[in-house]
């Protein structure tokens, strides 16, 4: 499924694999709040939990992910606090869901911005 990231100045599009997780987080859009960062990740946070617990320790840049501790669905574009490669490294374990078709505009983002995830 292909999903639309809007911020305040610009989009990027991702595209979310068929798993359960997906379609569930696929019920709750459009998903709005503000853009949480750390590092070269960003989240938005979730009105309710799924039970879906994280099983990825580390993920490649561009993946799209469920962080069920949030809970929240995270973009990661470059290395977090956790890393230990130049691979991102989330808080704790996450679901890789989907991947960013451009990861570039993310780089620039100010916390706090507006985010709305919604198909496409």
């Amino acid at each position: 499924m292909k999903i639309k990231i809007k911020f305040d100045t610009f989009e990027v599009e991702g595209v979310l694999d068929a798993s359960k997780t997906s379609n569930d987080i696929a019920k709750l859009f459009p998903i709005e709040g503000k853009a949480n960062l750390w590092g070269g990740e960003i989240f938005v946070e979730l009105k309710e939990m799924l039970p879906y617990p994280g099983d990825k320790e580390e993920v490649e840049i561009g993946d799209i992910a469920y962080w069920q501790e949030g809970p929240a669905i995270c973009f990661f574009f470059g290395e977090t606090p956790s890393s230990f490669t130049d691979k991102p490294r989330p808080h704790s374990p996450v679901v890789v869901i989907g991947k960013l078709e451009n990861t570039e505009p993310l780089k620039y983002l100010k916390a706090g911005v507006k985010i709305i995830v919604d198909k496409s």
